[in-house]
């Protein structure tokens, strides 16, 4: 099997987008982007975003699910990182404070 250049930017494209972006999008969510160095950003981002891979692969592949393949997981990682983005929290936080009152 030849490995092209092609195959190895798929590769790192992917593993930026499942591993890294979910962990640093919710950092910078939570407001603690400044508080860390690059190293720990990068770290941190890492673990954050392996729980999350992990949780959204339990509930992909439970009984009654839809089926846990390339295509739902990077779908509902990417619905994970719009709903989670500062932007959308803090609207959702508005439109609901208007909500209650």
């Amino acid at each position: 099997m030849n490995i092209t250049a092609l195959d190895v930017l798929k590769f790192s494209v992917s593993f930026v987008y499942l591993l890294i972006a979910p962990g640093f999008n919710l950092l910078r969510t939570v407001n603690m982007l400044d508080e860390l160095e690059i190293e720990e950003k990068i770290v941190v981002s890492f673990g954050i975003s392996v729980i999350v891979l992990t949780f959204i692969s339990l509930l992909l592949s439970l009984q009654n699910s839809i089926g846990l393949n390339f295509r739902t997981l990077v779908t509902f990682m990417t619905l994970f990182i719009i709903l989670s983005t500062k932007e959308v929290v803090d609207c959702t936080r508005k439109l609901l404070g208007r909500l209650r009152h």
